[in-house]
This record gives C-alpha cells, structure tokens and sequence, in this order.
C-alpha cells in the first residue's frame, strides 16, 4: 500500500526536527513547509497536526508552531528502555537508585509474578532524569529465586534490562502493559518537582522470558508533561 503523502512529509519534518531544531523553536509557517517540500498546504496542516499528537511540536494561538519542549514520543510495543530511549532522542538520562529491598511477597506480588504467596521479591525503586529533569519513578519488583545475587553494584553503571540478560540470563520476550491517566500524589510530586496532584501516568507492566515466566512487575508513575505514548498496530482484514 502507497504512503499516504502526510506522513512521508511528517517523516520528512521529524528527522528536519531532530538535526536542525531545538526546544522551543519556531516551525516555519505552513505557506513556508509547502514551498520547501513541494506539498500542499492541506498536507502541511495533516502533518502538523499528526506531529502534535505525537509530541512532537506545540501550537500557542496567534504565535507560530514550535519544536515541543516536554513532550517524549515513546511506543509501546517495544521493550522499553528508559536509558536508550533518552539516548536515542539526544538528551542525557540519569538514573538515581532509590531503594534496594527484599521482602517477603504479598497476595498482589505473588499473583503479578506467578510464585508462592510469602516467596521473597527484589523491590528497586528508581527515580528517571533525562537532561536533569525528573521525569518518572518506577518501583520494580524481581522474583528473588530467579535475581538472588542481585547487588547495588551490579545496577551502578548497567542498566536494569541488561543485568538482567548479561547476568542472569533472562531476557524480555514478552511485555503486557496498561495505562491509565491518574493524580500524582504528594510524595512523588515532590520526587518529580511537580506540583501536588498533577495528572500523571500510571503505567502497570509485566515482562516474561521466553518460557512466558514472569521476571519483572514494574508500577510507573510518569509526568504527563512529558509523556506521549504512541501505540503502532497493524490490522488484518478477514477473508
């Protein structure tokens, strides 16, 4: 099937962004865009409007469009790496250990992770940056059978997901996540420098190994500020 017009002049205006803009940069206008890429100006406004959705850019009435400041495209089905995903969009993540714990699984724990109601869970909390900004805090839990030489020195300068494989060998296969939009509350408001009750995101997910065992829960609370999730599916007709 052809590509749309709209979306080859959104790829177009994405990779324009990322190698010749920064945050808070006037967009050309749309009679400008069209010239440039040969387009019409109903195009233009397609793109546009596909490229704020997405986070891309914003639009203040009666000034311009300008590249997003806050705002960190992330899709979903793929296997999320904070660290690589910050990475990839030029900025510099940061990644700040807050707690280190296991603890003997409760009812919600054991049905999350599929072991033994009282069978001990690794507990990390962390808090994300990216550019110094805090950005989101994940409280992550590790059945402890599969992790139990897991050590603070072993996350210092390695990222979660690749302790996981290079040391234990358990790598992600499968990832179910769901996400709903809540009220932070004041305790991580604080941690994320945001003010008391801000909408925020509460991503729930579980990641299995390639035996569909269970290997990590993971509850997120992500800034809306600076969040844009993206979903890409593909559909099949029915003969």
């Amino acid at each position: 099937m052809k590509k749309p017009l709209y979306l080859k002049l959104v790829s177009s205006l994405k990779s324009h962004i990322q190698k010749n803009m920064h945050k808070g940069q006037k967009l050309l206008g749309e009679r400008e865009i069209a010239e440039r890429f040969n387009v019409s100006r109903y195009t233009v406004r397609q793109a546009l409007d596909e490229l704020e959705k997405t986070g891309y850019i914003y639009k203040v009435h009666g000034k311009g469009t300008f590249v997003s400041e806050k705002s960190v495209p992330t899709a979903l089905n793929e296997v999320y790496s904070f660290t690589e995903q910050m990475k990839s969009l030029g900025k510099v993540p940061e990644t700040n250990l807050l707690e280190f714990k296991v603890f003997n699984s409760d009812k919600r724990l054991s049905s999350k992770l599929k072991i033994n109601l009282g069978n001990k869970v690794i507990r990390l909390k962390f808090l994300r940056k990216a550019d110094q900004v805090p950005m989101m805090i994940e409280k992550t839990y590790l059945p402890f059978a599969k992790f139990s030489t897991l050590t603070l020195n072993d996350l210092e300068n390695n990222s979660l997901y690749s302790v996981m494989s290079k040391t234990f060998h358990q790598s992600i296969h499968l990832v179910s996540e769901s996400i709903r939009a809540c009220l932070i509350s004041n305790q991580d408001a604080d941690l994320l420098s945001v003010e008391h009750h801000s909408p925020c995101l509460e991503v729930n997910r579980t990641s299995y190994n390639k035996l569909q065992e269970p290997i990590e829960y993971t509850f997120c609370i992500a800034r809306s500020d600076q969040f844009v999730y993206n979903y890409k599916y593909i559909h099949h007709d029915k003969k």
